[in-house]
């Protein structure tokens, strides 16, 4: 929680000098408050995976996520939903505008170490090595996949997005 909106502001404003993006997190959640949109101008809104667990129940619950979404696009912030594990979430929330998503689905946590061979490897075009990552042996293209579902360098062909999670 925020004590001192003002001298927060001052914060936000010098991070944002210095080239830094801020994001709310956990939207959704009791910290992260509609008051917290109207006092930053942040520059991507997170929505919670409580709010994204429930765009499955029904018409009312994605209508609360695509509010959200419509209060962040009207700030002019980026909006990434946290904890995607279904494919039939992706489906509903790009529908309801989420311009980035993130989770289980597409990828499970790993050491930023292996996310930095997994780049660089990329960016080097060495994509067998791309493929080797994670301290279990576990392969690129058995646990990560873009955002149609499709698992990435599965059948040799397939191109390795920079931006995993992040929808066309």
């Amino acid at each position: 929680l925020v004590s001192d909106i003002e001298g927060a502001k001052q914060v936000f404003k010098e991070l944002r000098y210095a080239g830094i993006h801020i994001a709310l997190d956990d939207f959704g959640t009791g910290f992260s408050s509609i008051g917290y949109l109207r006092q930053f101008n942040f520059d991507r809104i997170k929505i919670d995976r409580s709010l994204v667990d429930r765009v499955l129940l029904g018409l009312s619950e994605q209508h609360i996520v695509q509010g959200a979404m419509l209060m962040a696009n009207g700030l002019a912030a980026t909006v990434t939903a946290e904890g995607i594990e279904r494919e039939d979430q992706i489906d509903i929330l790009r529908l309801s505008g989420c311009d980035e998503m993130q989770g289980y689905f597409f990828c499970k946590p790993m050491p930023s170490t292996e996310i930095s061979r997994i780049l660089a490897a990329v960016a080097s075009d060495d994509l067998a090595l791309a493929l080797r990552v994670g301290d279990t042996g576990q392969r690129l293209e058995e646990g990560v996949r873009d955002v149609d579902g499709d698992q990435l360098g599965a059948g040799g062909g397939d191109e390795v997005p920079l931006h995993l999670g992040a929808l066309p």
